[in-house]
């Protein structure tokens, strides 16, 4: 039974146990809390905490239970881990994974998984009794927010469990709280999105571009063809498609309206004139390495920069960049097998002066190369986009870049490569989506205007979304929030949002270990609610309730059972999921402050 208890802890999150961790000095109250991993519980008495930043991982057990595991010993109570990571960290496109991720930690794959909420957050959990094992084992994976995933486990014998560890066990979940880490909290959300269209129809979106007039958005689908796009948001009903395309790739439209369109299946990129619904070949057509042949699935990337063409190759020999004249005709290549080692799907962008630049996983940044193919740079925003997944990218003619990732939204940098700001709010795909969120955008096109950003959103809910690009929110929102003075433990306080204040902020004093439980319902808007501690940082939030009670609809917000980190003033915000983009969601609202026993 111990090494089997070894086994499964350390198969989990705590292979971390073996490594030289800290130990926490237990004091009256028993409170963690991490600022790196956004998290906080109470733990019992007679505990002991470790923690593994790196690994993400916080360890907690009765005194001695640790070491004692790490030499095989039976533990004497329950031994409680929680990991964090991400969806695409866990191989997990969307919340629908979860159940078969929870099998894999769990006792021989067996049980039905059952959904839960633990911390404020929904997911599933699974509770294995096992006489034969002796063991008692407790897993549960959630969504914390932003595409971000907590895993916990709890395991103890069947002696154990059946005592008090069940129970102990619950008045520690029930403590639990996330929120969100102080990294990245302070960066500034930029872009509003204008409107979204549901793109049931294109479920396999490849590319988009905006016609030089600005009027119509091509959205692109792998197997469809060519969706054509009101700039009001509204489609055309039927795709453009040319019998002679074996799939659908990036789109581009030269300013004489002529389009250039990357075929994967057949290697090559065709060309469309103006005004005509056909198409001729422009270059390419040969599977292979020699020049102008593309590998298996290309060319996927490929832009007009200058007097030439460039096209991303990822073939056998690895990644190259293949210049063309522009009339089509191949002139030469520029190996980067040297500088991207093993790299897939590649992206390529290009400045107004003429640079081009590269990017894909593991790059540790955007690759600056000039019209000839000498590196000029390396590294640009690799401190954002070195543990990235970057999905798309574009330069606008300001030459700040746009980089759509898998977790972290659209990410803006600079010409130098330091982030201005985030695009878009990613989510995990358990419901359709809210306005501005994204699941996996997978291509980006700018007006010509520089001032209006459309991305192309595959996965569960195939989306396209236009976002504005006026300015920092964080600027908008203090024009249209208003000071609604204190509110005191165990009050209660109405207002009404509207569209020109559409953001209150209450203010109580509260002592550390305090445990408050804030509550918001709503009319008529979608409800959504932070807290903020003395300093101004966000530790808890809340969008939505996720289920009917007797008191909250599922869209109502409410922070709960959260132990305060300090005592000071803090604050809390009431306002509306999307705030200003969310217009028309406007009516009355009632705030609850709570407090109850640390």
């Amino acid at each position: 039974m111990p090494r089997l208890l070894t086994r499964l802890l350390l198969g989990l999150c705590l292979a971390a146990l073996l490594l030289p961790f800290p130990l926490h000095a237990q004091t009256d109250t028993q409170s963690y809390r991490s600022d790196v991993l956004g998290v906080t519980f109470q733990y019992p008495k007679g505990w002991a905490l470790r923690e593994q930043l790196a690994a993400q991982t916080v360890l907690a057990a009765p005194e001695g239970d640790i070491e004692g595991l790490a030499e095989g010993k039976a533990p004497s109570g329950v031994l409680f881990s929680l990991t964090l990571s991400t969806l695409r960290q866990m191989g997990a496109r969307n919340t629908d994974d979860f159940p078969a991720l929870l099998l894999k930690y769990t006792l021989n794959a067996e049980g039905t998984p059952q959904p839960t909420r633990i911390g404020g957050a929904t997911g599933i959990q699974l509770i294995q009794l096992d006489e034969k094992q002796d063991l008692a084992i407790q897993t549960a994976i959630l969504s914390i927010g932003k595409r971000r995933v907590a895993i916990l486990r709890a395991v103890s014998t069947l002696a154990v469990w059946r005592a008090d560890g069940e129970a102990q066990l619950g008045r520690l979940l029930e403590s639990l709280s996330f929120f969100p880490p102080p990294e990245g909290t302070d960066v500034d959300t930029i872009g509003i999105p204008l409107w979204q269209l549901a793109a049931d129809a294109m479920p396999d979106l490849t590319g988009l571009s905006v016609s030089n007039d600005g009027a119509l958005i091509y959205a692109v689908d792998a197997q469809r063809g060519i969706w054509q796009i009101n700039a009001n948001g509204t489609a055309q009903e039927s795709p453009l498609t040319f019998p002679q395309v074996g799939s659908y790739g990036r789109l581009i439209t030269r300013p004489d309206n002529s389009q250039y369109l990357a075929d994967p299946a057949n290697h090559i990129v065709w060309r469309r004139a103006p005004n005509t619904n056909s198409v001729a070949r422009f270059f390419g057509g040969t599977l292979g390495a020699g020049r102008g042949a593309f590998g298996e699935g290309m060319p996927r990337q490929f832009l007009f920069s200058g007097r030439n063409v460039y096209a991303v190759d990822e073939n056998t020999n690895g990644v190259r960049v293949q210049v063309f004249a522009a009339g089509g005709a191949v002139m030469t290549f520029w190996d980067m097998a040297r500088e991207l080692p093993e790299a897939q799907n590649v992206l390529l962008g290009a400045d107004s002066s003429g640079n081009l630049y590269l990017l894909a996983e593991g790059s540790n940044g955007l690759l600056k190369l000039d019209a000839s193919g000498r590196v000029l740079a390396r590294g640009i925003g690799a401190a954002w986009l070195a543990d990235s997944q970057p999905l798309a990218l574009a330069v606008d003619r300001f030459d700040n870049f746009f980089v759509a990732t898998a977790d972290s939204g659209i990410l803006q940098f600079s010409p130098s490569g330091e982030l201005v700001g985030v695009i878009g709010e990613p989510y995990d795909e358990s419901a359709p989506p809210k306005a501005g969120q994204l699941a996996r955008p997978v291509a980006l096109a700018l007006a010509p205007s520089a001032n209006l950003l459309y991305v192309a959103d595959v996965g569960k809910y195939p989306q396209v979304v236009a976002f504005a690009l006026d300015g920092n929110i964080s600027e908008n929102l203090a024009a249209a929030s208003a000071a609604a003075g204190e509110i005191a433990y165990a009050e209660v306080r109405r207002g009404a949002l509207s569209d020109q204040t559409f953001l209150y902020t209450y203010i109580f004093t509260g002592k550390a270990g305090d445990v408050v439980t804030i509550t918001l319902r709503a009319e008529g808007f979608d409800a959504y609610l932070d807290l903020l501690q003395p300093d101004g940082k966000v530790i808890a939030f809340n969008d939505d309730v996720g289920a009917n009670t007797a008191d909250l609809a599922p869209t109502d917000a409410q922070i709960t059972a959260f132990s305060l980190p300090r005592n000071g003033v803090y604050t809390i915000r009431v306002t509306r999921f999307g705030r200003e983009t969310a217009r028309g969601a406007v009516g009355d609202y009632e705030l609850r402050l709570s407090v109850g026993q640390p």
